[in-house]
């Protein structure tokens, strides 16, 4: 246990000293580019993550770091992107809105992801016939929904008019 609490205690740390940065580069650029960088940096997290084992450890502290270095990008401009696409009337509606949808969606994955553990570990590690832990083919599933959203950003998002409020 101490062991993982030291590797998660540098996660955050990195997570704290990279904030600054990672707002001065959304301030140069926009939320939704401070999102896709976020973004990029959580795929490269969860594609190390799907190659750690017992045999790979150290991809535990790469993704862990790396993860928690998206996580700085992602809470500041998750938050603030409401204010460049809704009317200020508005916000708290929207706010409310977005928060209770993505709680729900994620209530909703925690169970899935849940379910799919379960699976893989009730078949001997095995998925599809490979031999894999559960992890790992979260982490894949969870590099296909960033990837998705990354696109969704660049296709939707970067594309929309900025409100000046």
């Amino acid at each position: 246990m101490g062991q993982i609490q030291l590797i998660n205690i540098s996660g955050v740390l990195v997570r704290f000293f990279i904030s600054r940065p990672f707002g001065r580069f959304t301030d140069r650029h926009s939320y939704v580019r401070g999102i896709e960088l976020a973004l990029t940096i959580a795929m490269v997290a969860f594609g190390c993550n799907m190659f750690s084992s017992p045999s790979l450890p150290w991809f535990i502290i790469v993704y862990t770091v790396l993860y928690n270095i998206s996580g700085a990008g992602t809470a500041q401009n998750m938050l603030n992107i409401t204010y460049g696409y809704v009317d200020s009337r508005y916000f708290v509606q929207a706010s409310a809105i977005k928060r209770c949808l993505s709680g729900l969606t994620g209530f909703l994955a925690s169970l899935l992801s849940g379910k799919l553990l379960a699976f893989i570990q009730e078949n001997g590690n095995t998925f599809f016939g490979l031999q894999v832990y559960g992890q790992q083919v979260q982490s894949c599933v969870s590099l296909l929904l960033v990837i998705a959203a990354f696109i969704f950003a660049e296709l939707t998002l970067n594309r929309q008019k900025v409100m000046i409020q």
